[in-house]
């Protein structure tokens, strides 16, 4: 009785071991959270001023009344696209397209692919004058696109982010707007490290006291020191720093 009993708590120790260990490796995979902030579920709920749709790790945000610029977005390779629906629709109530694509599913495919899915997102809405960007190391592959489609934008939006010769865009004439904050990660100097990447014209916006994980919602990344003021109000001041660079 003693043995089987100590068998059946060994196989269940197991089956929850391995339950854990699949869920663990579903969102590091995938990127998607099994359960939203509040402050997400609200965002993401359409109105009479947003129109919200969300299908194949893609976010739009659309003004019901119609708009006249787009901004397309990747979002940090880990993330759950979703977690910027705050900061989109903040975006969105302004007048502005907002398209964010998640990456994380994106990271074996091919380069066709990944240019083909913003192919397909511009062509989409082909009267709209459109900006282009990322979140952090979300920013590259957008840039790798913008970087042979110049005449398909009027200018690029980075948040927080981490670019590489790969994704050098020194030498194009496009407008650039690079937001960060200041604790944004111990080991890392944003402007330094990125300044030889951009143009001599970008336009820095500092936002004292915040860090990368702030521009969305899911939470802390490893070498960030915790922000020091609320997150809205971090979302907020990002938000209008994007507007007045893309609605000046």
């Amino acid at each position: 009785m003693e043995q089987t009993m100590k068998t059946r708590t060994t196989i269940l120790l197991i089956v929850l071991g391995l339950a854990l260990l699949f869920g663990i490796n579903y969102v590091l995979f995938t990127g998607i959270l099994q359960g939203l902030p509040p402050a997400v579920e609200d965002a993401l709920v359409s109105d009479s001023k947003v129109n919200v749709t969300y299908a194949n790790n893609l976010l739009i945000m659309e003004p019901v009344s119609g708009a006249e610029v787009g901004l397309l977005m990747y979002g940090e390779g880990k993330e759950d696209v979703r977690t910027y629906a705050p900061i989109t629709r903040m975006l969105a109530d302004s007048g502005i397209k907002v398209v964010f694509m998640a990456r994380r599913l994106e990271m074996r495919i091919s380069e066709e692919k990944l240019l083909a899915r913003i192919d397909a997102v511009l062509q989409a809405d082909p009267g709209l004058t459109w900006y282009i960007g990322g979140h952090t190391s979300g920013a590259r592959t957008p840039l790798r696109y913008a970087q042979s489609h110049l005449d398909s934008f009027e200018g690029i939006v980075l948040w927080a982010a981490r670019l590489s010769e790969d994704s050098d865009i020194s030498d194009i004439s496009l407008p650039v707007l690079f937001v960060y904050g200041t604790l944004d990660d111990a080991n890392v100097d944003l402007v330094a490290t990125n300044k030889q990447y951009v143009p001599a014209q970008t336009i820095w916006v500092q936002i004292e006291g915040a860090n990368r994980a702030d521009f969305s919602y899911w939470g802390p990344m490893a070498a960030d020191v915790g922000s020091t003021i609320p997150l809205p109000e971090i979302q907020s001041q990002a938000a209008k720093a994007t507007i007045s660079f893309i609605l000046p």
